[in-house]
């Protein structure tokens, strides 16, 4: 056989790999350390971990494995495909991505991180050698990054001065967080703890201090659990006074959660939108809560002093400590313009009529604003 490649540049052969099927652009990997060199110059990139399995892997999958063999090659096919693509990647000197998502992956924390050109980058249910770091002198043009579910890590640094969105779910780490001036939007899941821990101040001076800047948070029951246990109680030593909107994330009202309502309500001045969404009772663990008793009084929202709002818009269903807190947002709301109610639909009707009843009795109470309209649906 005539080798017709071996006198062509390496320009125009990277050209011809990048027209073969990927796998067979990766075979080529075996005609000599020339063709290792080009071809992570390709321009056609085809992770498809099928393609990398092999077929007596395949049949054994398919004779012994306990679920589908979809999920046999996803579980024992997986650690040869993932070692494959990183070491593809750690070969990449400078890959122009704009967008990555990775999942169920091993990562070391010099991969993808190191794209100079990624704008998005979402990590999920992936485990990490070392710390996530999100560094600005590699990562000048990221713009949202999402972290789901990652574990092994001990601490996530954050610094990328473009980030305007910044999603985290998961166990509550060590939070190193730059300059994010640019930052519009984060949203915290810390719904996988189930133990009380007092950590407030980790909370506010490791995360909520360094975003300050958003104009959208979102929150979960076990920060409202425990934002109030650390050095001040009461509110931020530093208020968030350009948070425009606050979601509160399946959380159920309960006593526990009370504190902290009231705790993020002091410290956003400037707060217009206040949306709720009811989610299952989430009781934490070994908790030792001051006052327990007092919290479990309806007196409590007439206790709390917060200054007067200029725009809340509410989104929840009735019982006696939410009704107790729309009539605390009522009187405390003086440019309140709309209350709306939605009455949860996947329940008994018995408790769709007790709601719609506490909702209309919402209409009697007193409105610090002469222009609130309360909407039942």
């Amino acid at each position: 056989m005539v080798d017709r490649l071996s006198d062509l540049p390496d320009p125009l052969v990277a050209t011809i790999v990048g027209k073969l099927p990927f796998k067979e652009g990766a075979r080529m990997n075996l005609l000599g350390k020339r063709y290792r060199r080009i071809w992570p110059c390709s321009l056609n990139i085809v992770l498809d971990e099928a393609d990398f399995t092999l077929d007596s892997k395949v049949l054994y999958l398919r004779l012994n494995a306990r679920n589908s063999l979809a999920n046999g090659i996803k579980r024992t096919g997986r650690v040869a495909f993932v070692n494959h693509v990183r070491r593809f990647i750690a070969r990449c000197q400078e890959p122009k991505i704009n967008t990555s998502a990775s999942t169920s992956l091993t990562l070391r924390k010099y991969l993808m991180f190191n794209c100079r050109c990624l704008e998005e980058l979402k990590l999920a249910s992936s485990s990490f050698v070392g710390d996530i770091r999100i560094l600005e002198y590699k990562n000048r043009l990221l713009t949202h990054l999402t972290i789901k579910n990652c574990y092994c890590c001990m601490e996530v640094m954050v610094e990328a001065p473009k980030l305007k969105r910044f999603e985290y779910s998961g166990a509550l780490k060590e939070f190193e967080l730059g300059e994010l001036a640019n930052l519009e939007e984060v949203e915290l899941n810390f719904g996988v703890e189930w133990v009380f821990l007092p950590d407030g101040d980790v909370i506010c001076n490791e995360i909520l201090r360094r975003v300050a800047s958003a104009r959208t948070l979102a929150v979960c029951s076990f920060t409202l659990q425990v934002i109030d246990t650390g050095t001040n109680p009461l509110h931020l030593e530093e208020p968030i006074d350009r948070l425009e909107h606050l979601k509160m994330k399946k959380i159920a009202m309960h006593r526990h959660e009370l504190r902290g309502i009231a705790f993020l309500l002091r410290s956003c001045s400037e707060l217009e939108n206040l949306t709720i969404e009811m989610g299952n009772l989430h009781v934490l663990e070994y908790a030792d809560y001051a006052d327990e008793k007092f919290l479990e009084e309806l007196e409590f929202w007439e206790s709390v002093r917060v200054q007067p709002f200029q725009c809340l818009q509410s989104h929840l269903k009735g019982e006696k400590n939410e009704v107790s807190f729309l009539q605390f947002l009522l009187e405390k709301s003086a440019v309140l313009q709309e209350m709306s109610r939605d009455v949860s639909k996947a329940t008994s009707l018995v408790n769709i009529e007790r709601y719609i009843k506490a909702a209309q009795g919402l209409r009697s109470l007193y409105k610090a604003s002469p222009f609130v309209q309360i909407v039942i649906s």
